[in-house]
């Protein structure tokens, strides 16, 4: 029987999201700045692409665990077409993800 995540995975999880999600808020930030100079947008696109290499092994850690029938984590899903889903308020009837 497949063990369930350990608990310190879930708060390494949500750690890097929670420091995925202040990273955009930063960049999207640097970026409302017309002008800003090179060095800031190397170190922000540098973070930026830490982060989605953080994000995306989130994203596969927790693949993996669907894969083995563990339980999923508490994290936030959204499922396009499926309102009960969905706390944005999408019918269902709009276009999802290409």
């Amino acid at each position: 029987m497949p063990s369930a995540p350990e608990p310190l995975d879930n708060g390494r999880e949500a750690i890097q999201l929670a420091m995925s999600r202040e990273l955009l808020a930063h960049a999207k930030d640097v970026l409302s700045v017309p002008r800003q100079p090179a060095h800031v947008l190397r170190y922000t696109c540098a973070r930026l692409t830490e982060s989605l290499d953080d994000v995306l092994s989130v994203a596969d850690e927790r693949g993996q665990r669907l894969t083995r029938g563990e339980p999923k984590s508490r994290g936030p899903a959204l499922y396009w077409g499926n309102p009960a889903h969905d706390d944005c308020g999408h019918t269902g009837r709009e276009a999802g993800p290409a």
